[in-house]
C-alpha cells in the first residue's frame, strides 16, 4: 500500500517508470524519468551525465549540402551548447579508423591534422579544417576506461581526425571548441569486443564526457543513385529489424533490471548475421563489411534507453537514421529575461577577441590571458598596446587555422625573455625544466573550466598516463622532423612532398 498523499507508481518498461500525470500532489512537480545512469546531485557537484549519439556520416558532402540529416545535426549541436549541457570531452569511434594491429588505438596527437580521406568531391571540402584538440589528459582517461575493462589498447600519436570524426563534429560542434579523442575499431572487427570497449567508454559518461558513434545502418555502395530509384527492400528491412530489436527487447516484461535489458538488446545485435534473426541476407548486402554497423555496436554496449532522434536516407540506400542511448543532461529553470541581470563584463571586447583565438593553445597562453582578464578590471594591461593585442590576435587566428601552434616549435630566447616578464604566479606555472619539457609533468594539468558545471565529480586521470599520451606524441613529431631533415639533405623535401604526406 502507498502512503497517503503518495501517487502510485505505473511501471511503463524496465528502463522507465513514471508517476501519473494528474496524481502529483499540490506543489510538487511531475517526476520526470530519467536513465538508471543519470541522478541527480548536490548543486555545487552536479556534474552533467552525458548520452552516447549514434549517427550515420553519410557521404562527405553532409558538411555542405542541405539535407535533412544536415540540419538535424546542426540542431542536436544546439542542444548541447546550453551550459549545464556542454560536455567537458568528446570520445568519438569513427568506421574509418580500423587498427591495423591486435590492440585498440587511442589519439594522442595534442593537434591532430583533418584528413580527407576521399576523393572525387568537391574541392572545398579538401580545404576543411576542423582546428579541435586532443587534450593528453582526455587521452589518458579514455586508455584507463579501456584499460579498466582488460582491452589492450595503445596510444597513437600520428592519427588525424578523418572525416567520419569531423564531418558530423563540424556541425555538432562547429567552433571546435571542445577536446576530441578519436577512439579506433578493433582489427578483429567482431561485435563482442567492440560490446566490451562500448561498456568501458560509457563509463565516461559519468564524468561529462560525450561519446558520439559515427557509422551506419546501411553503407553498400553499389547501390547509390541519384535520381528518384526506389530504396533497396534489403536496406529497409535491415533498418527496421534494428529498431525492432532497440524496442522489444527493452519493454519486454520478463527483463526485471534495465542492466538485463540493455544486455538482452546488444546480444541480439550480435547476432544480426545469423540465420535465426532472418535477416542475415539483408544484412550482407546492406554491410558488405562490418566496420560501418560496429558502432552501432559500440554505442549500445555504453548503456541507457534508445530512442530513435532522426530518420532520413541519402543517396538512395544510405541510411540516415541516428539513435541516442541515454537522455540529455537536463535543463535548468532560467528566470524570465525581464528578471536576468546582465553579466558583468571586465573584458575589453580586444582581449576577448584575443582568449578566443587561443582557447587551443598551451598552458603559457591561457595563464597570460587570464592574467591579462584580472588587470583589465583594474585598467592594467599586461599584453601591451592594442597593437600589439591586435597583431597578436591575428597570429593566434592564423596559427589555429594553419595547425602550426607555437608548442610543436621549440621556445625561442625571445619567449623565455617573456616569460620573466609575467607575473610572478604565472613564472611560477611556466617554471620547470626548460631542458626536458616533454617529461615534465606538473601535479595536475589545468584547464580553462567550461560551462559544463562543476568538475568535482571528475576524477583525474594518473599522471603516468598522462605522461605515456604526451610522449606518444612526441615520439611522433621527433619520428617526422627527422624524416624531414633527411629528406632535406637529400633534396627531395618539396611542397608537393608536404601536400602528400598530409593526404596519408
Amino acid at each position: 500500500m502507498n502512503p497517503e498523499n503518495e501517487p502510485p507508481i505505473v511501471a511503463i518498461s524496465p528502463l522507465q517508470q513514471q508517476r501519473k500525470p494528474n496524481m502529483a500532489p499540490k506543489n510538487e512537480s511531475p517526476i520526470v524519468a530519467f536513465s538508471p545512469l543519470q541522478q541527480h546531485r548536490d548543486e555545487e557537484e552536479y556534474v552533467p551525465e552525458q548520452p552516447t549519439l549514434f549517427v550515420a556520416m553519410g557521404s562527405p558532402t553532409l558538411l555542405i549540402e542541405q539535407s535533412e540529416a544536415h540540419d538535424f545535426l546542426r540542431e542536436m549541436g544546439r542542444r548541447f551548447h546550453f551550459p549545464e549541457r556542454r560536455p567537458e570531452c568528446v570520445v568519438c569511434v569513427s568506421a574509418r579508423w580500423v587498427s591495423d594491429s591486435d590492440k585498440v588505438k587511442v589519439m594522442s596527437n595534442p593537434y591532430p591534422k583533418t584528413v580527407h580521406d576521399f576523393f572525387g568531391f568537391a574541392e572545398c571540402l579538401n580545404e576543411v579544417e576542423y582546428a579541435a584538440t586532443c587534450d593528453s589528459e582526455m587521452s589518458a582517461k579514455v586508455a584507463e576506461a579501456l584499460e579498466n575493462h582488460d582491452i589492450p589498447w595503445e596510444f597513437d600519436g600520428q592519427r588525424g581526425y578523418d572525416f567520419g570524426c569531423w564531418s558530423p563534429m563540424a556541425l555538432l560542434f562547429p567552433s571546435a571548441d571542445i577536446p576530441v579523442v578519436q577512439v579506433s575499431l578493433h582489427a578483429s572487427l567482431e561485435p563482442d569486443i567492440h560490446f566490451r570497449i562500448g561498456e568501458a567508454l560509457g563509463g565516461l559518461r559519468e564524468s561529462n564526457f560525450l561519446v558520439v558513434c559515427s557509422g551506419g545502418l546501411t553503407h553498400n555502395l553499389m547501390d547509390i543513385s541519384f535520381g528518384e530509384e526506389a530504396i533497396p527492400p534489403s536496406a529497409i528491412t535491415f533498418e527496421q529489424w534494428v529498431q525492432e530489436v532497440m524496442r522489444y527487447e527493452e519493454n519486454r516484461s520478463e527483463l526485471i533490471t534495465p542492466e538485463e535489458a540493455w544486455g538482452a538488446r546488444n546480444r541480439r545485435l550480435a547476432r544480426w548475421q545469423e540465420v535465426a534473426e532472418g535477416v542475415v541476407l539483408a544484412a550482407k548486402h546492406c554491410h558488405p563489411t562490418p566496420e560501418y554497423y560496429l558502432p552501432l555496436c559500440v554505442a549500445s554496449a555504453s548503456g541507457g534507453s534508445s530512442s530513435v532522434i532522426h530518420r532520413s536516407w541519402s543517396l538512395g540506400c544510405l541510411s540516415m537514421a541516428a539513435f541516442m542511448f541515454g537522455l540529455l543532461p537536463p535543463m535548468r529553470d532560467r528566470a524570465p529575461k525581464d528578471e536576468q541581470k546582465p553579466p558583468v563584463d571586465t573584458e575589453s571586447p580586444l582581449l576577448r577577441k584575443v582568449r578566443r583565438s587561443s582557447v587551443m593553445l598551451a598552458k603559457p597562453l591561457i595563464a597570460a590571458t587570464d592574467d591579462a582578464a584580472a588587470a583589465s578590471a583594474t585598467g592594467e594591461s599586461i599584453l601591451g598596446s592594442e597593437e600589439d593585442m591586435e597583431v597578436a590576435a591575428a597570429r593566434l587566428q592564423h596559427a589555429i587555422v594553419s595547425h602550426k601552434h607555437p608548442m610543436r616549435a621549440a621556445r625561442s630566447p625571445s619567449q623565455d625573455a617573456d616569460d620573466s616578464a609575467r607575473p610572478a604566479q604565472a613564472a611560477e606555472q611556466e617554471s620547470g625544466d626548460k631542458s626536458d619539457s616533454r617529461s615534465a609533468m606538473p601535479d595536475k594539468i589545468e584547464r580553462p573550466r567550461t560551462s559544463g558545471g562543476s568538475k568535482s565529480g571528475s576524477r583525474p586521470a594518473s599522471r603516468a598516463m598522462v605522461r605515456q599520451a604526451q610522449e606518444s606524441a612526441a615520439e611522433t613529431d621527433e619520428r617526422k622532423f627527422v624524416a624531414m631533415i633527411e629528406l632535406a639533405e637529400k633534396g627531395q623535401f618539396s611542397h608537393k612532398a608536404r601536400e602528400n604526406d598530409r593526404e596519408q
